[in-house]
């Protein structure tokens, strides 16, 4: 019997990861003891860094091991490296890595491979071939667009309400978009969808809240108030930024995907993301801004598809 292992996460550890566990560690426990300084146990930072070995140790035992990205391997290789000696055998015409490791890896080694998560490429296909999908897809654009001059965009975004998503770095984002493109006033919506979760953690709840804060920030700002240059008067109950956070059907979500003109997906880290893949394959005009934390950018840019979207690196010098 072999055994094996999938890491749908990003692998990234920082050379510092014991330092940056235990400031978080650190932040929490004071936090939850009413923001008092409270002295971490001694021993905890090297406890951190046997639980580093083990994390490794651990899953070089399997057999066979699945990352996301080539990138995520890479990181992998390279950090345990630096822990064990190793060896590396390279298999190319499967882009196989195995590692032995003497009294860690199985005997015949350990076979590091890139499967990256995919759709339902057929499903989402005979989905928007459906009519009543989209007449469905243009009346939810008109009753979003309704109050919006003319020449308006729709920016989409979908995703847990998740300091990992990069929500409020979109805001950010999206704000001084608007800032440096006054004319855009009154015409763009940006249409952010985030299921809530995990509200009762502490450290969900207060981004979900300053997520939520920056959305009353930019409307009250850019919204219906807002004197245009051009003295164009921008429509009563127009929002630049529209927020929802219940879920839905995916066929209500694959109609919005057909209805935007920008999708918009900015993980700060995600082992792959789905959404990017979904937003191309239900909406090949859109344009797509995807962020580096993506894993679907790191593969994107394997098979040559780099140029097809923006990146939020050199968004950030445009606007």
């Amino acid at each position: 019997m072999k055994l094996g292992f999938f890491l749908h996460t990003p692998f990234e550890f920082p050379e510092n990861l014991s330092e940056k566990l235990a400031e978080i560690l650190q932040e929490n426990v004071s936090e939850n003891s009413g923001g008092l300084p409270v002295e971490l146990p001694e021993g905890v930072k090297a406890n951190l860094e046997e639980l580093t070995n083990e994390i490794i140790f651990g899953i070089l035992s399997f057999d066979k091991v699945g990352f996301q990205t080539n990138k995520d391997r890479i990181n992998f290789i390279e950090l345990a490296k630096t822990r064990f000696y190793i060896q590396i055998t390279p298999r190319y015409n499967d882009n196989i890595f195995n590692i032995f490791a003497d009294g860690i890896t199985p005997v015949n080694g350990s076979n590091l491979g890139v499967y990256p998560a995919s759709i339902e490429t057929r499903y989402f296909g005979n989905l928007v071939k459906k009519k009543s999908v989209q007449k469905a897809a243009e009346d939810f654009k008109n009753d979003t667009m309704k109050k919006s001059l003319e020449g308006g965009k729709l920016f989409f975004s979908v995703e847990r309400f998740d300091y990992t998503k990069g929500i409020l770095e979109k805001l950010e984002a999206y704000e001084r978009y608007l800032k440096n493109h006054p004319d855009r006033i009154g015409k763009d919506v940006f249409y952010q969808l985030a299921p809530l979760n995990r509200q009762k953690i502490h450290t969900y709840s207060r981004y979900q809240n300053a997520c939520r804060e920056k959305v009353l920030k930019i409307n009250q700002e850019y919204g219906e108030d807002y004197e245009r240059e051009d003295g164009q008067i921008i429509k009563k109950g127009y929002v630049p930024v529209d927020i929802r956070t219940d879920g839905m059907k995916r066929e209500e979500l694959v109609l919005r995907y057909m209805a935007m003109d920008i999708g918009i997906v900015t993980p700060v880290k995600d082992g792959m993301n789905l959404v990017a893949k979904e937003m191309i394959l239900s909406n090949p005009k859109a344009a797509l801004i995807l962020s580096e934390g993506a894993g679907t950018h790191h593969q994107f840019l394997e098979n040559g598809l780099g140029g097809e979207y923006h990146l939020v690196i050199t968004l950030f010098k445009q606007i």
